[in-house]
This record gives structure tokens, sequence and C-alpha cells, in this order.
């Protein structure tokens, strides 16, 4: 809602003044928090360029093609509105994260880049990602003012007055910091917003252990049909859950009831699944 403090923060990340001409509300934002949503994200319309800041609670596989996929949605839609290529605004993305390994910088810089020429293929897209929990130990730890506006997202109360004092404009956030903090309607929107993504979290982790036991059902299946031995499958097809085993087991009894002898093809094509194994081919690609 301050425009003031929103010019300060992406001109604090982009290093240069910026004119704001628009903050456009993303067509993407939902009204219901149980609905994945970006309502703390931003999309401003600065003099020649478009800026997307992500606010990331925290890091899962999938983030980075998410965020940059809304970038290229937005990239690809100035294609369409306007008439000529040359006339583009720059397209910049900002993400603040939590989560992220060592192995990421404090702030990574991302373009469509050559690897051996380091020639851009754009010259209009970067994508800026600053690590959240790096910067606050680099400012809190070390004394090191640079990234203060980020490492105050991290803060608790006590640390957030040592990082903004001294700072005029981060003196004025932390203040509205403090007064969102006992707003109860803002803290309840935000706790409620947690437990959705915990919850969705460990669905979506039950749901992956679960195709993975399917896969290894099948896979065990289509091997035992052509004479594998069962300990053979676990060790091949990484099987360490007991119920899984259990359930192999049973599929071995009824391939063994309906199946009591294995022709010579299928002992050709045993011996050759083994001897790929031995030479670590990929799983898939035997079974296949």
């Amino acid at each position: 809602k301050d425009e003031n403090k929103l010019k300060w923060l992406i001109e604090k990340c982009l290093k240069e003044k910026v004119e704001i001409i628009k903050v456009i509300p993303p067509e993407i934002i939902k009204p219901n928090i149980y609905v994945r949503n970006k309502t703390l994200d931003v999309l401003v319309k600065l003099k020649g360029k478009i800026v997307n800041i992500e606010m990331n609670s925290g890091y899962y596989n999938e983030l980075h093609i998410r965020n940059s996929s809304y970038l290229f949605s937005k990239y690809s839609e100035e294609i369409k509105v306007g008439e000529e290529y040359y006339i583009m605004s720059d397209f910049i993305q900002i993400n603040f994260t939590k989560g992220l390994s060592d192995e990421y910088p404090l702030v990574g810089t991302y373009t469509l880049t050559d690897i051996k020429t380091k020639i851009n293929f754009i010259d209009n897209l970067k994508i800026y990602e600053f690590n959240i929990d790096k910067i606050f130990d680099e400012c809190y730890n070390n004394d090191n003012k640079e990234f203060n506006f980020v490492a105050m997202l991290n803060s608790n109360e006590n640390e957030l007055k040592k990082i903004c004092k001294g700072d005029i404009m981060m003196e004025e956030i932390e203040n509205e910091i403090r007064r969102l903090n006992k707003d109860e309607e803002f803290t309840e929107f935000l706790s409620r917003e947690e437990d959705v993504r915990k919850l969705t979290n460990t669905l979506l982790h039950h749901a992956k252990d679960d195709g993975i036991k399917e896969s290894q059902l099948e896979a065990a299946k289509n091997l035992l049909s052509k004479g594998m031995e069962i300990e053979e499958i676990f060790e091949i097809l990484n099987v360490e859950n007991e119920k899984t085993k259990d359930e192999i087991k049973e599929i071995a009894k009824k391939v063994k009831e309906n199946k009591s002898f294995i022709s010579a093809e299928d002992k050709i094509k045993i011996e050759t699944a083994r001897k790929m194994i031995e030479d670590d081919l990929d799983i898939d690609f035997i079974i296949k």
C-alpha cells in the first residue's frame, strides 16, 4: 500500500533509481487462502521495467519452476499486446527465499546466457534471488549492513531492533511490522496460510510415497513374471518398506500359482537383465 517503501525496496535490490508507474494487481490472486495464493507477492510496472516480487516462506523442488513460469507468462503477455519486439520492457523477478541450501549464493542473478561465451540469448529478462537465511547470518553475526533490508525478513523482535537501528526507512518498516504483529486479522491470516501450506506438503509427501509404492509393485510384478528372485527385486527396486515387501511376496505367490515353469526365452531375458544390473543400467530401461 505504501509505494514509497516499495520503491525503496526495489531500488535496494536493483541498486538503481526507479520510477513506479503502477502497482498491478496480479490476475492470479485468489480470494480464498485455501487455494494456493500470491496475495503477499507484488507485480509493479516501472518506467521501462516490469518487476515481480516473490516472498517465498520455504524452498521446495518446484519453487523456481513455479515462480519463473509466472514471470514468463507476463513476458508472453507483453509480446501478444505489443506491436514491436524492440520496445518491450525489461522483465525482472526478485525472490526473497527462506530454506535455500548453503550452495546458493547470498544473492543469485540468473539470465538466459550461453555457458561458454556468456552471450545473452535475450537481454530483457533477469531473475534475482536473495537467500534470506544466509543473508541474515552474514548481517547479524558479521555486522554486514549491505543486505540488512533482507535480514529483517528473518528477524524476531529483538533482532529486528538491532538490524533496523540507524536507518530511517527500515525503522519505519520495523514500526509497521510491530503494528501488523498486533493485528489479529493479519496474524490469523498468516497462521491459517502456514497451516494450509503444511497440510498441503504433508498430503504431497504421502502422494509421492504412494506413487513410489505403486511403481515398485508394478515393476516387481513384471520381474517376478520373468522369474527373478524376490530378494533380488527388493535390492534392485530399493524396497525398504515392510508392508510393500509383504505385498510383493503376495504377488510372488500368485505369479507362482499361475506360472509353474519359465520358458527358454524368459530365461535368456532374466540372464540378460542380471548382466545389465551388474553394469548399473537404469532399472526402467531394463524392465522395458
